[in-house]
């Protein structure tokens, strides 16, 4: 299945990762998780363009070491559609406007990390491909990950929401999971749980 919006994902998880090999290996689960998810589909037309990265570093009183990724995506034209529980399709979606990400990676002194990432929109809304009508669009993402010398794991939710200006109809996702690994790098926990909800 397609992901939403040609998200570089992957690569952005794992450069924030970078130095921590097995925190590579979990963020490749999570990709992987997210994309098997029944998530939005996008058409391989989209013309999502790359992001500008911004990247700042403090350390915090207590001694920690505090990193924040910052990235804008623009999603102009990128055309999006959800799969229904009954797996029908909903009407495609041309969307414009941005999503605003935001990593902050906590490198405690004791060790390890605790990441957490969200996601926002920043004037999203959408046209139906079909129909032409105008459409509301919320999109949320939300994960927090910690990693120790015993294990790593964490926990993400996923939001989508379409409704109809004119018809009222709805139709969006909501995928919830948590990955946990140990010191070896093996998963031990992997559930995820997707519930799409279409008023079509």
């Amino acid at each position: 299945m397609l992901t939403l919006f040609n998200r570089p994902r992957a690569s952005r998880r794992s450069a924030v990762f970078a130095p921590f090999t097995s925190l590579d290996a979990l963020a490749a689960v999570l990709v992987l998780a997210a994309c098997d998810a029944a998530a939005p589909t996008e058409s391989s037309s989209s013309r999502a363009s790359a992001p500008a990265i911004a990247l700042t570093s403090a350390e915090t009183a207590e001694g920690a070491e505090r990193e924040v990724y910052e990235a804008l995506y623009d999603q102009e034209g990128s055309e999006v559609s959800v799969v229904c529980s009954d797996d029908t399709q909903s009407e495609p979606v041309i969307l414009s406007g941005k999503i605003f990400e935001r990593f902050t990676v906590v490198f405690p002194p004791t060790g390890g990390q605790h990441t957490v990432y969200h996601t926002m929109p920043v004037g999203l809304s959408g046209v139906g491909s079909v129909s032409g009508e105008p459409f509301r669009v919320k999109a949320r993402d939300h994960g927090s990950f910690v990693q120790t010398t015993m294990s790593e794991g964490g926990s993400y939710r996923q939001t989508w929401s379409f409704v109809g200006r004119d018809s009222g109809r709805s139709f969006g996702l909501v995928v919830r999971g948590h990955v946990q690994l140990n010191a070896n790098g093996e998963v031990v926990v992997d559930r995820e749980k997707v519930v799409a909800d279409c008023e079509v």
